[in-house]
């Protein structure tokens, strides 16, 4: 790819993500600003339905087309597993904007989601797409398929790549084709979403992966979501509050 035509492609996607923080920071500034007067409820609404409707359909165009390019190399695959990560606390996040009913508690969730998206940026910006630039992947090409990554019309969906490995192993996983239960409880939150996926991998469509854990697994469904839509069902055993069990099979 020329060189030039990678830059533009870089100098596009970092663009977006400025317009993104930006249009973060004025709906955010807001719910702050109406928190002090006692009422952040329509300005929340306001957050959490532009994140709906932008930055859920950027998170997912990176993970499908821009991350899975960087889980191909061993200089970029922690990166991208802590980018993962990042999407999905910051889906937490946002997730908290629609049901919080505190001024108080509006205002720092709001802060809180605007930085991590600007951290969350930088990284990107300054450390994975760089990278990525350096290692060839054709960042113009990955563009053209997925304008959405730069603020560009959506096309229809794609499918996804399928990962080769379970997220954070480098060892292969025994295929599931019973019930096999996993509890996560006593596990370090930075551990748990790559054991998780590494599990659902080993699924078969005869399997289910019982999962228990001491929160609503939602954004890990989400991140799961983006990598393989369509491909696993999930199924509430227990909701809380101390304990989630969740079925998990393959479609």
């Amino acid at each position: 790819m020329p060189a030039d035509t990678s830059e533009r492609a870089l100098d596009e996607l970092r663009a977006h993500h400025r317009r993104l923080a930006a249009r973060l920071g004025d709906l955010a500034g807001a719910v702050i600003e109406a928190a002090a007067d006692g009422d952040a409820s329509t300005e929340c609404v306001a957050l959490f339905s532009w994140y709906r409707s932008d930055v859920l359909p950027h998170f997912k165009a990176e993970e499908a087309a821009v991350y899975v390019r960087g889980r191909e190399r061993e200089g970029t695959a922690l990166l991208v597993q802590g980018l993962l990560d990042d999407h999905a606390r910051m889906r937490s996040l946002f997730e908290d904007l629609d049901a919080v009913t505190d001024p108080a508690e509006a205002a720092a969730a709001a802060g809180a989601v605007r930085a991590a998206f600007e951290g969350h940026l930088a990284k990107e910006d300054d450390l994975l797409l760089p990278a990525l630039q350096r290692a060839g992947v054709p960042l113009a090409e990955i563009l053209d398929a997925k304008p959405e990554l730069a603020g560009g019309a959506r096309r229809e969906p794609e499918a996804v790549a399928k990962v080769p490995e379970p997220v954070g192993r480098g060892a292969a996983i025994d295929p599931i084709s019973g019930t096999e239960e996993l509890d996560v409880r006593a596990l370090s939150h930075q551990a748990r979403h790559g054991i998780i996926l590494g599990k659902m991998q080993a699924l078969t469509e005869a399997g289910t992966l019982v999962l228990i854990n001491d929160h609503d697994p939602l954004p890990l469904r989400y991140q799961a979501d983006a990598m393989w839509p369509d491909q696993f069902e999930w199924t509430y055993v227990d909701e809380g509050p101390e304990q989630w069990r969740v079925e998990i099979t393959r479609v």
